[in-house]
């Protein structure tokens, strides 16, 4: 049953997400989730080349070849963390029997994959060492 206060329509919080709606959200997140991953492993294995389309693109990265592969091997293993929560909270939500609890996994675990993925390449590009002068 719906009911509306004012201009507010209100749901009731045991409705279940499902149909159209849930498909699309759980393939779009998992596409993510597993795209994150293939990129994690081609920068890991040195099969991401610099490219203005795909990887991690900050200033450190762009700023030589080799500091592009050193970030993105030192931020792989962030990737496949952060793909992990977002596969987590991508498939728990089939679980659940309430709508609300369904949309609170869905942008939690959106928000902690985001925050996982930034914390990593942060982190990542702290760890370029100089360059050496004599290069």
């Amino acid at each position: 049953m719906v009911a509306e206060a004012g201009n507010v329509l209100l749901l009731p919080a045991q409705a279940r997400l499902g149909g159209g709606g849930l498909a699309a959200v759980t393939l779009a997140l998992g596409a993510t989730a597993a795209l994150t991953v293939l990129m994690a492993w081609a920068g890991a294995t040195g099969r991401l080349a610099p490219n203005p389309f795909l990887g991690i693109r900050t200033s450190r990265t762009r700023a030589s070849e080799r500091a592009w592969y050193h970030v993105h091997r030192a931020a792989a293993p962030w990737c496949v963390v952060a793909s992990v929560v977002l596969a987590a909270g991508t498939v728990a939500p089939l679980f659940l029997g309430n709508g609300m609890a369904q949309a609170a996994v869905f942008l939690g675990a959106s928000a902690l994959y985001l925050l996982v993925l930034c914390a990593g390449v942060v982190r990542a590009g702290r760890t370029v060492p100089p360059e050496d002068p004599g290069e």
